[in-house]
């Protein structure tokens, strides 16, 4: 038996192990946490926030959200790009205007438990990811903070990137439904929800009888 948080994770794991009969459980989310966060961050810049809550590495596409917000900024040149984060890529900031960049508010590596007042003073979350991502636990939490999510499919297109932050950010009435669909979808990743899969199936693993496989090995 195997646990893995998503279909892109199964894959893998059944490749390694093609006889492993895996299920699906992902990862949890305190969802109430990110709901309900009790204020606001007040020293933030003011203008169209959007937010970004990753580590500044390829990994999460930073290039691309900093090439998306030039975009970003020529229609709409009261958007804030805030950068809850850190790395090698920050360096991507050089490709903007110095105009752009002033619109660029760095907060550093924030701990966890102190970005649901940032969410909950944003308007939209970006997340362009490019690649090697299993779970998105950072997409989640900000559903469950109810901010609309302008994530990837893996393309690395900054213009479409652009495009959907322009669009959440202009029409009247989608940023509103996005973040109350979001908000309702987290509750599917709530820990209370992830913890009862999980027993169910460790009772069932303990319950199996085992069976022998070919090498001498015992599975479950």
């Amino acid at each position: 038996e195997g646990v893995a948080v998503s279909e892109t994770a199964a894959r893998f794991l059944r490749r390694s192990i093609p006889e492993a009969d895996v299920e699906i459980v992902p990862n949890g989310v305190d969802v109430d946490a990110w709901a309900a966060p009790g204020r606001v961050a007040e020293d933030l810049p003011v203008g169209r926030r959007i937010v970004w809550a990753h580590r500044l590495d390829p990994q999460k596409g930073f290039p691309v959200a900093v090439a998306a917000f030039a975009k970003v900024v020529t229609e709409i040149p009261e958007a804030v790009l805030i950068v809850a984060g850190d790395g090698a890529d920050r360096e991507a900031l050089g490709l903007l205007s110095s105009s752009a960049r002033a619109r660029v508010h760095l907060l550093g590596a924030v701990p966890n438990d102190r970005l649901p007042p940032i969410h909950a003073s944003g308007e939209v979350f970006v997340a362009p990811a490019t690649g090697q991502e299993s779970f998105g636990v950072a997409l989640v939490e900000a559903m469950a903070a109810g901010l609309p999510v302008v994530a990837s499919d893996i393309p690395g297109d900054p213009e479409a990137l652009a495009q959907a932050l322009v669009r959440v950010l202009t029409e009247p009435g989608l940023a509103s439904r996005l973040g109350d669909a979001g908000r309702a979808r987290s509750r599917e990743y709530d820990w209370s929800v992830v913890v009862d899969r999980l027993e169910e199936l460790y009772r069932r693993a303990v319950d199996r009888p085992r069976r022998p496989r070919p090498g001498g090995r015992w599975l479950r």
